[in-house]
Protein backbone atom coordinates (compact mmCIF):
# COMPACT_ATOMS: atom_id res chain seq x y z
CA UNK A 1 0.00 0.00 0.00
CA UNK A 2 1.32 3.76 -1.25
CA UNK A 3 1.46 6.41 1.65
CA UNK A 4 -0.72 8.30 -0.58
CA UNK A 5 -3.51 5.74 -1.03
CA UNK A 6 -4.19 5.66 2.81
CA UNK A 7 -6.69 7.80 3.03
CA UNK A 8 -8.96 5.88 0.21
CA UNK A 9 -8.47 3.01 2.08
CA UNK A 10 -9.42 5.00 5.15
CA UNK A 11 -12.64 5.89 3.26
CA UNK A 12 -13.33 2.52 2.00
CA UNK A 13 -12.88 1.30 5.95
CA UNK A 14 -15.14 3.89 7.08
CA UNK A 15 -17.68 3.14 4.84
CA UNK A 16 -17.58 -0.34 5.62
CA UNK A 17 -17.91 -0.16 9.45
CA UNK A 18 -21.34 2.41 8.57
CA UNK A 19 -23.31 -0.43 7.71
CA UNK A 20 -23.28 -1.44 10.84
CA UNK A 21 -25.37 -0.57 13.58
CA UNK A 22 -24.24 -0.11 17.37
CA UNK A 23 -24.94 1.14 20.86
CA UNK A 24 -23.53 0.23 23.94
CA UNK A 25 -23.48 -3.25 24.51
CA UNK A 26 -25.00 -4.30 21.06
CA UNK A 27 -21.67 -3.80 19.23
CA UNK A 28 -21.61 -7.29 17.59
CA UNK A 29 -22.13 -5.97 14.15
CA UNK A 30 -19.43 -3.83 14.12
CA UNK A 31 -17.56 -6.11 16.20
CA UNK A 32 -17.16 -9.00 13.81
CA UNK A 33 -16.63 -6.58 10.91
CA UNK A 34 -13.39 -5.15 12.42
CA UNK A 35 -12.54 -8.58 12.86
CA UNK A 36 -13.09 -9.23 9.08
CA UNK A 37 -10.56 -6.98 7.80
CA UNK A 38 -7.71 -7.97 10.60
CA UNK A 39 -8.30 -11.86 9.45
CA UNK A 40 -8.08 -10.26 5.68
CA UNK A 41 -4.72 -8.88 6.50
CA UNK A 42 -3.68 -11.77 8.50
CA UNK A 43 -3.02 -9.45 11.80
CA UNK A 44 -3.08 -11.07 14.93
CA UNK A 45 -5.68 -10.03 17.21
CA UNK A 46 -7.34 -11.47 20.70
CA UNK A 47 -11.31 -10.69 22.38
CA UNK A 48 -10.42 -10.36 25.75
CA UNK A 49 -13.09 -11.27 27.99
CA UNK A 50 -15.23 -8.42 27.86
CA UNK A 51 -15.29 -8.55 24.20
CA UNK A 52 -12.62 -5.58 23.78
CA UNK A 53 -10.45 -6.66 21.14
CA UNK A 54 -6.56 -6.34 20.72
CA UNK A 55 -4.68 -6.50 17.47
CA UNK A 56 -1.13 -6.39 17.71
CA UNK A 57 1.83 -6.01 14.97
CA UNK A 58 4.79 -6.66 16.45
CA UNK A 59 7.85 -6.56 14.35
CA UNK A 60 11.45 -8.36 14.90
CA UNK A 61 13.20 -4.71 15.68
CA UNK A 62 11.92 -1.33 16.08
CA UNK A 63 13.34 2.28 16.83
CA UNK A 64 9.96 3.74 17.54
CA UNK A 65 7.93 3.92 20.94
CA UNK A 66 5.25 0.75 21.20
CA UNK A 67 2.05 2.62 20.41
CA UNK A 68 -1.38 2.23 21.25
CA UNK A 69 -4.65 3.19 19.40
CA UNK A 70 -7.67 2.96 21.56
CA UNK A 71 -11.02 3.73 19.63
CA UNK A 72 -14.32 2.75 20.62
CA UNK A 73 -17.01 0.47 18.96
CA UNK A 74 -20.28 1.70 20.53
CA UNK A 75 -22.60 5.18 19.79
CA UNK A 76 -25.18 6.20 21.73
CA UNK A 77 -28.55 4.90 21.06
CA UNK A 78 -31.51 2.70 22.62
CA UNK A 79 -32.03 -0.76 24.13
CA UNK A 80 -35.64 -1.83 24.13
CA UNK A 81 -36.96 -3.21 27.36
CA UNK A 82 -40.67 -3.91 27.02
CA UNK A 83 -42.83 -4.49 24.35
CA UNK A 84 -46.60 -4.55 25.08
CA UNK A 85 -47.68 -4.50 21.31
CA UNK A 86 -46.68 -1.41 19.16
CA UNK A 87 -45.89 0.50 22.57
CA UNK A 88 -42.80 -0.05 23.04
CA UNK A 89 -39.95 1.36 25.55
CA UNK A 90 -36.02 1.58 26.04
CA UNK A 91 -33.49 2.36 27.84
CA UNK A 92 -31.05 5.67 26.42
CA UNK A 93 -27.40 4.27 26.65
CA UNK A 94 -25.48 7.36 26.26
CA UNK A 95 -26.83 10.59 25.27
CA UNK A 96 -28.60 12.75 22.52
CA UNK A 97 -30.37 15.49 21.71
CA UNK A 98 -33.39 16.19 24.03
CA UNK A 99 -35.49 15.99 20.80
CA UNK A 100 -36.35 12.21 21.84
CA UNK A 101 -38.42 13.67 24.35
CA UNK A 102 -40.49 16.16 23.09
CA UNK A 103 -40.47 15.06 19.20
CA UNK A 104 -41.58 12.01 17.09
CA UNK A 105 -37.51 10.36 15.75
CA UNK A 106 -37.60 8.26 13.65
CA UNK A 107 -35.94 4.82 14.72
CA UNK A 108 -34.60 1.51 13.43
CA UNK A 109 -35.08 -1.32 15.70
CA UNK A 110 -32.58 -4.28 15.35
CA UNK A 111 -33.78 -7.69 17.28
CA UNK A 112 -32.71 -10.49 18.29
CA UNK A 113 -33.84 -12.27 14.95
CA UNK A 114 -32.08 -10.15 12.44
CA UNK A 115 -35.46 -7.85 11.86
CA UNK A 116 -35.03 -4.48 11.09
CA UNK A 117 -38.14 -2.77 12.71
CA UNK A 118 -39.19 0.84 11.85
CA UNK A 119 -40.44 3.18 14.67
CA UNK A 120 -40.14 6.54 16.28
CA UNK A 121 -39.95 8.04 19.62
CA UNK A 122 -43.14 9.31 20.70
CA UNK A 123 -42.37 12.40 22.60
CA UNK A 124 -44.53 11.77 25.24
CA UNK A 125 -41.77 12.06 27.69
CA UNK A 126 -41.31 15.52 28.95
CA UNK A 127 -38.43 14.63 31.23
CA UNK A 128 -35.54 12.04 30.99
CA UNK A 129 -37.06 9.52 33.61
CA UNK A 130 -34.93 6.67 34.58
CA UNK A 131 -33.45 7.53 30.91
CA UNK A 132 -36.51 5.70 30.01
CA UNK A 133 -37.72 6.69 26.03
CA UNK A 134 -41.56 5.95 24.94
CA UNK A 135 -41.46 4.15 21.34
CA UNK A 136 -44.49 3.69 18.54
CA UNK A 137 -44.12 0.69 16.00
CA UNK A 138 -45.15 1.71 12.91
CA UNK A 139 -46.52 -1.68 12.25
CA UNK A 140 -47.89 -4.14 14.77
CA UNK A 141 -44.57 -6.61 14.86
CA UNK A 142 -42.94 -9.29 16.69
CA UNK A 143 -40.32 -7.82 18.51
CA UNK A 144 -37.80 -10.51 19.67
CA UNK A 145 -35.55 -9.58 22.33
CA UNK A 146 -33.06 -8.84 23.60
CA UNK A 147 -32.75 -5.52 20.91
CA UNK A 148 -32.10 -2.33 20.23
CA UNK A 149 -32.62 1.12 18.41
CA UNK A 150 -30.63 3.49 16.64
CA UNK A 151 -31.64 6.83 15.04
CA UNK A 152 -33.04 5.89 11.32
CA UNK A 153 -30.48 8.32 9.76
CA UNK A 154 -27.67 8.02 6.33
CA UNK A 155 -24.92 5.44 7.31
CA UNK A 156 -22.54 7.30 5.32
CA UNK A 157 -22.53 10.00 2.59
CA UNK A 158 -19.73 12.27 1.60
CA UNK A 159 -21.51 15.93 0.09
CA UNK A 160 -19.49 19.19 -0.33
CA UNK A 161 -16.35 18.34 1.42
CA UNK A 162 -17.61 16.42 4.72
CA UNK A 163 -18.62 13.10 5.58
CA UNK A 164 -21.90 12.64 7.24
CA UNK A 165 -22.34 9.25 8.82
CA UNK A 166 -25.36 8.47 11.76
CA UNK A 167 -22.49 7.65 13.68
CA UNK A 168 -19.15 9.07 13.25
CA UNK A 169 -18.65 8.44 17.21
CA UNK A 170 -16.18 6.54 17.08
CA UNK A 171 -15.86 5.01 13.97
CA UNK A 172 -14.27 7.16 12.63
CA UNK A 173 -11.49 6.35 14.85
CA UNK A 174 -12.07 2.90 14.63
CA UNK A 175 -11.53 3.38 10.67
CA UNK A 176 -8.14 5.99 11.26
CA UNK A 177 -6.63 2.54 13.55
CA UNK A 178 -7.62 -0.07 11.10
CA UNK A 179 -6.01 1.78 8.31
CA UNK A 180 -2.87 2.70 9.95
CA UNK A 181 -2.34 -0.60 11.75
CA UNK A 182 -3.00 -2.55 7.85
CA UNK A 183 -0.54 0.01 6.38
CA UNK A 184 2.04 -1.09 9.13
CA UNK A 185 1.67 -4.24 8.76
CA UNK A 186 1.38 -4.42 4.87
CA UNK A 187 4.30 -2.92 4.54
CA UNK A 188 6.50 -4.45 7.02
CA UNK A 189 6.98 -1.32 9.25
CA UNK A 190 9.29 -1.62 12.32
CA UNK A 191 6.56 -0.60 14.65
CA UNK A 192 5.47 -2.26 17.29
CA UNK A 193 1.48 -1.43 17.44
CA UNK A 194 -1.65 -2.14 18.77
CA UNK A 195 -4.84 -1.39 17.80
CA UNK A 196 -7.73 -1.45 20.73
CA UNK A 197 -11.35 -1.41 19.57
CA UNK A 198 -13.26 -1.31 23.10
CA UNK A 199 -16.90 -1.26 24.02
CA UNK A 200 -19.66 0.64 25.78
CA UNK A 201 -17.47 3.76 25.92
CA UNK A 202 -20.76 5.97 25.84
CA UNK A 203 -21.99 4.34 29.31
CA UNK A 204 -18.64 5.31 31.30
CA UNK A 205 -15.25 4.22 29.26
CA UNK A 206 -16.52 0.86 30.47
CA UNK A 207 -14.23 -1.46 27.84
CA UNK A 208 -11.11 1.04 28.20
CA UNK A 209 -11.07 1.19 32.06
CA UNK A 210 -11.48 -2.57 31.85
CA UNK A 211 -7.98 -3.33 30.04
CA UNK A 212 -6.59 0.15 31.52
CA UNK A 213 -6.96 -1.50 35.08
CA UNK A 214 -5.70 -4.55 33.88
CA UNK A 215 -2.81 -3.76 32.23
CA UNK A 216 -3.42 -5.54 29.51
CA UNK A 217 -1.17 -3.58 27.51
CA UNK A 218 2.43 -3.02 28.44
CA UNK A 219 3.02 -0.15 30.74
CA UNK A 220 6.05 1.36 28.06
CA UNK A 221 3.58 1.63 25.52
CA UNK A 222 2.43 5.04 24.65
CA UNK A 223 -1.60 5.28 24.23
CA UNK A 224 -2.94 7.26 21.35
CA UNK A 225 -6.55 7.89 21.78
CA UNK A 226 -8.44 8.28 18.31
CA UNK A 227 -11.73 10.08 18.81
CA UNK A 228 -13.90 12.71 17.40
CA UNK A 229 -14.79 15.28 19.44
CA UNK A 230 -17.55 18.10 19.28
CA UNK A 231 -15.93 21.05 17.46
CA UNK A 232 -15.19 23.91 19.40
CA UNK A 233 -13.61 27.34 19.16
CA UNK A 234 -10.06 26.56 18.73
CA UNK A 235 -10.75 22.86 17.97
CA UNK A 236 -12.77 23.91 14.89
CA UNK A 237 -14.04 21.44 11.48
CA UNK A 238 -11.75 22.29 8.24
CA UNK A 239 -9.54 23.10 10.15
CA UNK A 240 -7.18 20.18 10.24
CA UNK A 241 -7.08 16.76 12.77
CA UNK A 242 -6.74 17.80 16.49
CA UNK A 243 -3.90 16.95 18.66
CA UNK A 244 -5.55 16.68 21.99
CA UNK A 245 -3.60 17.41 25.11
CA UNK A 246 -6.89 16.30 27.30
CA UNK A 247 -10.21 16.25 28.42
CA UNK A 248 -12.78 17.38 30.29
CA UNK A 249 -11.49 15.00 33.34
CA UNK A 250 -7.58 14.72 32.85
CA UNK A 251 -4.62 16.46 31.20
CA UNK A 252 -2.10 14.01 29.08
CA UNK A 253 1.47 13.20 29.09
CA UNK A 254 4.21 15.74 27.21
CA UNK A 255 6.73 13.02 26.73
CA UNK A 256 3.48 10.82 24.72
CA UNK A 257 2.58 14.05 22.82
CA UNK A 258 6.33 14.47 21.62
CA UNK A 259 5.35 11.78 18.85
CA UNK A 260 2.74 14.74 17.17
CA UNK A 261 4.95 17.79 17.91
CA UNK A 262 8.38 15.59 15.91
CA UNK A 263 5.72 14.89 13.09
CA UNK A 264 4.21 18.29 12.93
CA UNK A 265 7.75 19.61 12.47
CA UNK A 266 8.33 17.22 9.82
CA UNK A 267 4.97 17.67 7.73
CA UNK A 268 5.62 21.56 8.26
CA UNK A 269 8.56 21.28 5.55
CA UNK A 270 6.18 19.28 2.72
CA UNK A 271 5.32 21.73 -0.16
CA UNK A 272 1.90 21.18 1.08
CA UNK A 273 1.69 21.39 4.85
CA UNK A 274 -1.17 19.93 6.56
CA UNK A 275 -3.32 22.57 8.70
CA UNK A 276 -3.18 21.12 12.26
CA UNK A 277 -4.97 22.08 15.37
CA UNK A 278 -3.66 21.38 18.93
CA UNK A 279 -6.44 22.01 21.92
CA UNK A 280 -7.83 20.92 25.02
CA UNK A 281 -10.97 19.59 23.99
CA UNK A 282 -12.70 19.45 27.31
CA UNK A 283 -16.31 18.82 25.76
CA UNK A 284 -16.51 15.64 26.78
CA UNK A 285 -14.32 12.65 28.60
CA UNK A 286 -12.44 10.37 26.07
CA UNK A 287 -10.51 6.88 26.46
CA UNK A 288 -7.74 8.34 27.01
CA UNK A 289 -8.33 9.41 30.64
CA UNK A 290 -8.83 5.86 31.81
CA UNK A 291 -5.22 4.72 30.78
CA UNK A 292 -4.05 8.29 32.27
CA UNK A 293 -5.94 7.41 35.73
CA UNK A 294 -3.85 3.84 35.66
CA UNK A 295 -0.21 5.25 35.00
CA UNK A 296 0.37 5.03 31.13
CA UNK A 297 1.71 7.66 29.31
CA UNK A 298 -1.16 9.08 27.05
CA UNK A 299 -2.08 11.15 23.78
CA UNK A 300 -4.64 11.93 21.42
CA UNK A 301 -5.70 12.90 18.32
CA UNK A 302 -9.58 14.45 17.81
CA UNK A 303 -11.54 14.97 14.60
CA UNK A 304 -13.78 18.22 14.69
CA UNK A 305 -17.17 16.44 14.70
CA UNK A 306 -20.84 18.07 13.78
CA UNK A 307 -23.63 17.85 15.22
CA UNK A 308 -21.84 15.60 18.35
CA UNK A 309 -24.06 12.74 19.22
CA UNK A 310 -26.92 13.34 16.57
CA UNK A 311 -27.49 16.97 18.12
CA UNK A 312 -26.49 16.95 22.08
CA UNK A 313 -27.58 20.00 23.24
CA UNK A 314 -29.31 20.74 19.75
CA UNK A 315 -33.27 21.35 19.06
CA UNK A 316 -32.82 18.15 16.48
CA UNK A 317 -31.46 14.38 16.04
CA UNK A 318 -29.47 14.74 13.09
CA UNK A 319 -26.14 13.08 11.49
CA UNK A 320 -22.97 13.62 12.34
CA UNK A 321 -20.16 15.40 10.18
CA UNK A 322 -16.51 15.35 9.66
CA UNK A 323 -14.37 17.49 7.32
CA UNK A 324 -12.84 15.30 4.87
CA UNK A 325 -9.82 17.02 4.88
CA UNK A 326 -9.51 16.42 8.82
CA UNK A 327 -10.41 12.96 7.86
CA UNK A 328 -7.07 12.58 5.72
CA UNK A 329 -4.89 14.84 7.74
CA UNK A 330 -5.51 12.58 10.73
CA UNK A 331 -4.08 9.77 9.12
CA UNK A 332 -0.92 11.46 7.72
CA UNK A 333 -0.57 12.62 10.90
CA UNK A 334 -0.72 9.43 13.15
CA UNK A 335 0.94 7.66 9.94
CA UNK A 336 3.54 10.00 11.12
CA UNK A 337 4.03 10.11 14.47
CA UNK A 338 4.01 6.74 15.56
CA UNK A 339 7.05 6.58 13.05
CA UNK A 340 9.11 9.12 15.53
CA UNK A 341 11.87 7.15 16.92
CA UNK A 342 13.17 7.24 20.65
CA UNK A 343 16.21 9.06 19.63
CA UNK A 344 13.99 11.63 17.90
CA UNK A 345 11.95 12.07 21.34
CA UNK A 346 14.76 12.06 23.85
CA UNK A 347 16.05 14.86 21.70
CA UNK A 348 13.55 16.99 21.14
CA UNK A 349 12.92 19.94 23.44
CA UNK A 350 17.29 19.67 23.81
CA UNK A 351 17.28 23.91 23.76
CA UNK A 352 14.83 23.97 27.11
CA UNK A 353 16.56 21.29 28.61
CA UNK A 354 19.95 22.71 28.86
CA UNK A 355 21.51 24.60 31.17
CA UNK A 356 21.44 28.37 29.92
CA UNK A 357 25.22 28.84 31.34
CA UNK A 358 26.06 32.50 29.95
CA UNK A 359 22.49 34.00 30.33
CA UNK A 360 22.53 32.35 34.22
CA UNK A 361 25.99 34.56 34.38
CA UNK A 362 24.41 37.69 33.40
CA UNK A 363 21.77 37.33 35.45
CA UNK A 364 23.91 37.01 38.70
CA UNK A 365 26.27 40.06 37.30
CA UNK A 366 22.77 42.37 36.96
CA UNK A 367 21.54 41.34 40.58
CA UNK A 368 22.22 44.75 41.64
CA UNK A 369 23.52 46.87 38.83
CA UNK A 370 25.62 49.66 39.46
CA UNK A 371 23.71 52.09 37.12
CA UNK A 372 20.49 51.74 35.77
Amino acid sequence: MKKDTIYLRGLEILETLSANPSVPYFEHAVSTTIQNILKENKIAYKIDEYGNIIAQYTPKESESYPVALVSHMDHPGIEITNIQERDVSGILLGRSSDALLTSKIPLLIHDATGKVIRCSTTGNDPVLNNKEISIRLEENVTVKLPAFAVFDLVNYKKAKGKIHMRACDDLVGCATSLAILEYVATNKLPISIYSIFTRAEEEGLIGARLIAKKKVIPTDTLIISVETSKAIPGGELGKGPIIRVGDAATTFSAEAESLFTIARNKLSKNTSPLSIQRQLMDKGVCEASAFVLNGYKVTGIAFPLGHYHNGLNEPAVKAEFISENDFKGGLLLLLEAIQSTKIEVSNLFQGLRSNPLEPSKRLQETINPKTL
